[in-house]
């Protein structure tokens, strides 16, 4: 039960970090594009 809770809580802090580093690439990538057309 332990190690399923642990996998579980795991795969969504995992899930939560990817959201949040694909918001940031692509900000990144909007303000690199902005530069480039700019």
């Amino acid at each position: 039960f332990k190690e399923h809770s642990f996998s579980v809580i795991f795969s969504l802090i995992f899930t939560y970090i990817l959201l949040k580093l694909k918001k940031f690439i692509q900000e990144c990538l909007k303000k690199y594009f902005s530069a480039l057309m700019g």
